[in-house]
């Protein structure tokens, strides 16, 4: 847990700490520093799915129960402001495209 080549960045007590739904009512629907389960991650995430959406792009879900890891980074402001004078959301697109992944992932394993 938290390691790469045999080297540990943090144990596995950090990660079930930051990956714990909060019960607190102002963090209800997040772990620390993480959405828990919203639809960016995808229809088809298990329970337990965490992660963070980003308002310049980047897009991360942990999927514990599958073991899975999905990062996608776009640039949603280089589009510029819609006709609302907001930016586009791109929720769907990033659900969308953990699905496809969650399919193709559970196909092969």
């Amino acid at each position: 847990a938290g390691s790469y080549n045999g080297v540990s960045f943090y144990s596995q007590e950090i990660i079930n700490d930051f990956s714990a739904k909060q019960n607190a009512n102002y963090l209800k629907g997040r772990a620390i520093g993480f959405d828990y389960s919203r639809d960016y991650m995808g229809k088809k995430r298990k329970d337990g799915t965490f992660g963070h959406i980003g308002f310049t792009g980047g897009c991360l879900a942990i999927n514990k129960a599958e073991n899975i890891g999905i990062i996608i980074l776009t640039n949603r402001e280089n589009v510029g402001l819609n006709s609302q004078r907001g930016y586009t959301g791109f929720n769907d697109l990033c659900g969308g495209i953990m699905d496809v992944i969650y399919e193709n992932y559970q196909e092969t394993n």
